[in-house]
C-alpha cells in the first residue's frame, strides 16, 4: 500500500485542501477581523512596563559585631542571612510604605489623551502636595488644566470647588487641605489636562506588594533581581530606586541600634562608677588626714600592687558571672532578645557564644519586622520562632558549662587573695586599710577609664557603619517596548486564530455532520465501488438536453456513460436500475439524464418509470401520466399503448400510470418479465427509475431484473448510516452488481480530485478507477468511443 493511500485512509488530504481553497474568503474575513482585534487590544489596552534593579546580599556582619565587639577586641564575626529572609523583608509592608510615602504614591497623576487616558509620572508641570496623607481622600478625583505659570482651573471633582486657582493656594477636599505646587520648567503652552487621583497608602502599599518581584538568578550567588510591572516605566524606576536606597538605609539603622545601645550601657555605668571613684577619693582623703599619712611603706605597696592585680583579675570574673546570669534570666523571659547586650562588653571572648547571641538578636529583628505588618501567620515567623528556640537551647547549655568554669576560676583568686592578706598581718593596721581603700579606688578607676576608651570607640564604630548589601546595578530607563501588551505576540496571535477558527468550525461542523461529503465518507462505510460522480445542477432545468452541452453536469453524465461502459464492454448488460436509500436524493434525476446521455450516444434508449408509488418522471417530460406500466400490468393496455415518444432522438418513456394500490403485487407478476424482455428486443438500454431501496421491497423486486444497479448517493443529503444496509446487500447477492454514483456534488469540494479552478470546457473528470476490465482505462473506452 502507498504512502499517499495509507494517509488517504486516514484523512482525504486532497478533499481537505480543496475545502480550505473553497472556503478562502471566510478564512480571510476571520484573519482580518482577528488583526482588527489585536491591533484594538494594542492600540487601546493599557501598557505596561518593566523596571529591574539588582542587590548584592553579602555575607551579613552580625549586628551585635560592631561597636560591642571592640571592647575586648574579640573581633567581627560573620553569619550568613538567608536570601529568603531578606526577600521577606524587602516585601514587608513598613519597607514598602515608607518608600511609596517617601515618594507621594498617594497621589496619582493620568495624562488625557485624544485616544486614551494613561498613567504619568516624569516632566508634570505641577504637583500636588497631601500633608496628611489622609486615606479619607482615597477615591477622591479631579481634572486640572494649567492655563499659566501662575494659575490653573479645577472641574469635574466631587468634593472640591470647581474654578480658578493660584499654584500654592490652599485648596480644601473633604475637610482637608492640599496644594498644588508648579514645576515651572514644565510647563509650556499645548498642556494636555491631567486627572488627579487620591489613593490610600495601605492599598498601594498592597499593590506594590503584589507588583514586585524577587528573584535569583544564580542559585550560586546571593544577587537578588527586583523587578516591577507598572503602567509607567518611571514610576517603576523610582520605586524600586528608593526601595533599595531605604532598605540600606535601615540595615544601616539596626547596625547603629547596636552601637547605641551599648553607647547608653556604657554611659550607664560611668554614671554609677562617677559617683563611686567621688565617694572612695574621698574616704582616701578623710583616712589619711584623721590618720595623719601621707602615703603607706614600700613593703606595703609591693603587697598593693599584687592584691591590686588579682582584685581586677577578680572583677573580670565576677563581671562574666553577672553577664552569664543576665542573659539566663532575659531568655527564659524571652522579652526584649533583640536588645540582649554583646558578651564582648563583659570581657568574654567565647566566640561560639558571641555568634550565638549575634544570631538570636538578628532572628529576633526580622521576626519583630515581619510580626510588625501583621503577617503573624506568615511560616517565615514560624521559621524564625524554632532558630530562636533552638538557639536559647544552645546558648543556655554554652552558659552553663561558662558558668562552672568561670565559678573555679573565681574560687582560685579568692584563694589567691586569700594568701597575700593573711600576710598583711604584718603591717600597721592603719596602712592596711588604706591600702584596701586605695585598691579599690584603683581598680574602679582603671574600669572608668577602660569605658570612657571604649564609649569613644563605639561612637566612631556608629558613624562609621556602613551596609553589608549595595545596589549593584540601578533601575533606569531603558528604551524598551512594553512587556504588556506585546505587539508582535498578538498579531501572530491574531493570524494563527483567524486561520484556526474556521478550521476548527469546518472541523466541528464535519464532526457532528452525519451525511456523506467525500469519497474518503464512502470509502469508510462502503466496499461498494464508485462508478461516477454528477455535479451540482445549477440551472433551473433538471434535463441536459435543456443545458449547455459542456456544462458541468453534462460532462458529469457523459463521465458515467463511459465507465459504464467500461463495465460493459461486450454490450451484455441492457436494463440499469437507478436506487437509493431514500427520496430526495436524484433517482429521477440521474435516471433520466443518464437516459438521454445514451440516447445521444446513439443507442435506442428507453425509461421506464418504475417508481410505482410516487412517480416523477412524467413532470420533467411534460407527459400524461394517465397510462403507463400500471395499465399494462392490470392487462388494460398493450406495450405499444404505453410507450411514449420524446422530442428527443432515439430516446422513449414510459410513466408509472396511475398510482396502483399494490405496487408491489404488480411488479412481481410474470407480465412485468414478459414486458421487459419485449423491451430488450427493441431497445438497446433500458433505465428503470425505482423507489429508494431503503424504504420499500419494490427496488429489490426491480433488481432481479436488472443487469446494473445504481445506487445514488447526495452529496451533503445521504445520511452516511443509510449506506451500510445496501452494503450488506450487496455482499449477500441480494442486489447484484451494484455500482455507486455520487450526486450533487460541489464543485471545489475535492471529490473529484482536481481543484475547481481546472473546470473548464473539455473536463475529462478521469474516472479510471482500475476495475481491470481488459486492461483497459475509463481513458481508452472514451477514445475508442470518440473513435466510433
Amino acid at each position: 500500500m502507498s504512502k499517499r493511500k495509507q494517509v488517504d485512509e486516514i484523512i482525504d488530504v486532497r478533499f481537505f485542501v480543496f475545502k480550505l481553497i473553497n472556503n478562502w474568503f471566510y478564512f480571510l474575513i476571520s484573519i482580518l477581523f482577528a488583526i482588527a482585534i489585536a491591533f484594538g487590544v494594542n492600540r487601546y489596552s493599557k501598557e505596561i512596563f518593566l523596571a529591574e534593579t539588582t542587590l548584592l546580599i553579602q555575607e551579613k556582619t552580625s549586628m551585635a559585631s560592631t561597636a560591642a565587639e571592640m571592647l575586648y577586641d574579640s573581633g567581627l564575626q560573620q553569619s550568613k542571612m538567608g536570601l529568603k529572609n531578606e526577600e521577606i523583608i524587602l516585601k514587608s509592608s513598613p519597607l514598602i510604605y515608607e518608600t511609596v510615602k517617601n515618594l507621594g504614591f498617594d497621589v496619582s497623576y493620568f495624562l488625557i489623551g485624544k485616544i486614551k487616558t494613561s498613567e504619568t509620572f516624569e516632566d508634570l508641570p505641577f504637583k500636588v502636595v497631601n500633608k496628611n496623607q489622609s486615606s479619607i481622600l482615597h477615591g477622591e478625583k479631579f481634572t486640572v488644566s494649567v492655563i499659566d505659570k501662575n494659575s490653573f482651573k479645577i472641574y469635574d471633582g466631587k468634593n472640591v470647588k470647581e474654578g480658578t486657582y493660584l499654584f500654592g493656594e490652599d485648596i480644601s477636599i473633604k475637610k482637608h487641605t492640599i496644594k498644588i505646587i508648579s514645576q515651572v520648567e514644565n510647563i509650556k503652552e499645548g498642556l494636555p489636562n491631567y486627572v488627579v487621583r487620591f489613593l490610600g497608602l495601605k492599598s498601594v502599599v498592597s499593590q506594590y506588594q503584589n507588583k514586585l518581584i524577587i528573584s535569583q538568578p544564580e542559585r550560586e550567588s546571593t544577587i537578588l533581581t527586583l523587578s516591577v510591572f507598572d503602567a509607567n516605566q518611571y514610576k517603576g524606576i523610582a520605586f524600586l530606586n528608593k526601595l533599595t536606597e531605604n532598605y540600606i538605609k535601615k540595615e544601616i539603622d539596626e547596625k547603629n541600634t547596636v552601637s547605641r545601645n551599648t553607647i547608653d550601657f556604657i554611659n550607664n555605668k560611668l554614671t554609677d562608677m562617677k559617683d563611686s571613684l567621688s565617694l572612695i577619693e574621698l574616704s582616701i582623703q578623710e583616712y589619711k588626714n584623721k590618720h595623719e599619712i601621707t602615703d603607706i611603706s614600700l613593703k606595703a605597696q609591693s603587697f598593693y600592687d599584687k592584691l591590686a592585680e588579682l582584685g581586677n583579675e577578680q572583677t573580670k570574673y565576677k563581671l562574666k558571672e553577672q553577664y552569664y546570669k543576665y542573659l539566663i534570666r532575659t531568655i527564659n523571659e524571652k522579652q526584649n532578645l533583640e536588645k540582649i547586650i554583646s558578651p564582648s562588653i563583659y570581657g568574654i571572648t567565647d566566640a561560639s557564644l558571641n555568634e550565638l547571641i549575634n544570631q538570636l538578636v538578628s532572628f529576633q529583628i526580622q521576626k519583630e519586622v515581619i510580626k510588625e505588618e501583621g503577617q503573624v501567620k506568615n511560616p517565615a515567623v514560624s521559621r524564625f520562632t524554632s532558630n530562636i528556640n533552638q538557639l536559647i537551647l544552645k546558648i543556655k547549655e554554652s552558659v552553663d558549662n561558662n558558668l562552672e568554669a568561670n565559678k573555679y576560676l573565681i574560687e582560685d583568686v579568692n584563694k589567691r587573695i586569700a594568701l597575700i592578706e593573711a600576710s598583711l598581718s604584718n603591717l600597721p593596721q592603719e596602712e592596711r586599710e588604706l591600702m584596701s581603700i586605695q585598691r579599690l579606688h584603683d581598680i574602679s578607676e582603671k574600669m572608668y577609664m577602660f569605658l570612657l576608651q571604649k564609649r569613644a570607640e563605639a561612637g566612631i564604630s556608629e558613624s562609621s557603619n556602613i551596609a553589608d548589601s549595595r545596589v549593584i546595578e540601578p533601575a533606569t530607563f531603558r528604551n524598551r517596548p512594553p512587556v504588556s501588551p506585546k505587539k508582535s505576540r498578538n498579531y501572530l496571535i491574531a493570524l494563527i486564530s483567524g486561520f484556526l477558527l474556521p478550521l476548527v468550525i469546518m472541523f466541528l461542523i464535519d464532526l457532528f455532520n452525519d451525511t456523506v461529503v467525500s469519497r474518503l465518507d464512502l470509502e469508510r462505510v462502503t466496499a461498494i465501488p464508485l462508478l461516477g460522480i454528477i455535479g451540482r445542477n445549477y440551472s433551473e432545468n433538471s434535463l441536459i438536453n435543456k443545458q449547455n452541452p459542456k456544462s458541468t453536469v453534462t460532462e458529469g453524465f457523459r463521465a458515467l456513460r463511459s465507465n459504464i461502459g467500461f463495465l460493459d464492454i461486450k454490450n451484455e448488460k441492457k436494463v440499469y436500475l437507478i436506487t437509493s436509500s431514500v427520496g430526495g436524493e436524484g433517482k429521477t434525476f440521474i435516471a433520466s439524464n443518464l437516459a438521454i446521455i445514451f440516447a445521444n450516444s446513439g443507442k435506442k434508449t428507453l425509461l421506464l418509470g418504475a417508481d410505482l408509488r410516487k412517480p416523477k418522471i412524467f413532470t420533467d417530460f411534460y407527459s400524461p401520466n394517465e397510462i403507463g406500466v400500471v395499465n399494462y400490468l392490470k392487462d388494460e393496455k398493450q406495450i405499444s399503448d404505453i410507450i411514449i415518444n420524446t422530442d428527443i432522438d432515439n430516446l422513449d418513456i414510459i410513466t408509472s400510470g396511475p398510482i396502483p394500490s399494490n405496487p408491489a403485487e404488480l411488479l412481481v407478476k410474470e407480465s412485468f418479465e414478459i414486458l421487459l424482455n419485449e423491451l430488450k428486443k427493441i431497445y438497446d438500454i433500458i433505465i428503470l427509475d425505482s423507489p429508494p431501496l431503503g424504504l420499500v421491497a419494490d427496488a429489490l423486486l426491480l433488481s432481479n431484473h436488472a443487469d446494473l444497479t445504481l445506487f445514488v448517493v447526495r452529496q451533503n443529503f445521504t445520511k452516511k448510516g443509510l449506506l451500510p444496509y445496501i452494503d450488506e446487500l450487496s455482499r449477500k447477492d441480494r442486489v447484484k452488481n451494484v455500482q455507486l454514483v455520487f450526486n450533487d456534488v460541489k464543485a471545489g469540494s475535492g471529490v473529484y480530485g482536481y481543484s475547481n479552478y481546472s473546470y473548464g470546457y473539455g473536463y475529462g473528470y478521469g474516472y479510471g478507477y482500475g476495475y481491470g476490465y481488459g486492461g483497459n482505462t475509463s481513458e481508452d473506452y472514451l477514445e475508442q468511443e470518440s473513435s466510433s
